[in-house]
């Protein structure tokens, strides 16, 4: 029996299986093909997917270096080319010191946000500058 405390614990249960939680069918398939890891890459990608709307009047893609502290705490914002300099200040979370809720490793914290006119969102790991 396990240990709590320096004392070996007992169970009161009179049914071997009370107190455990039983998963049904969908429940299991569900964990079973949830990922078990997302990279940091990934979790980047989906906050920003989260974010964007792309304004009606975007023809062009905007693309922005971003760094990261390791609390995913946005450090730099660098846009990358006129159209993505002019629409800057209008995506407030692109905000330096906005927290993007994940932590994130010294090798990866300096990405490349691409934000399309579609709604789409692509990132990429940059090597930091």
């Amino acid at each position: 029996a396990p240990s709590i405390g320096g004392q070996m614990a007992r169970s009161t249960a009179s049914d071997p299986n009370e107190g455990f939680a039983v998963m049904d069918e969908a429940e299991s398939q569900t964990t079973a093909i949830a990922p078990r890891f997302v990279n940091p890459q990934q979790q980047v990608e989906n906050y920003f997917q989260a974010q964007w709307q792309s304004p009606p009047d975007l023809q062009e893609t905007l693309e922005y270096r971003l760094s990261f502290s390791d609390q995913g705490v946005i450090r730099t914002v660098f846009p990358i080319g006129k159209a993505a300099e002019l629409y800057q200040p209008q995506l407030s979370f692109l905000a330096v010191g906005r927290g993007v809720g994940i932590n994130l490793p010294a090798e990866n914290r300096t990405f490349r946000l691409v934000l399309n006119p579609d709604g789409r969102v692509q990132t990429f790991l940059e090597a930091p500058r």
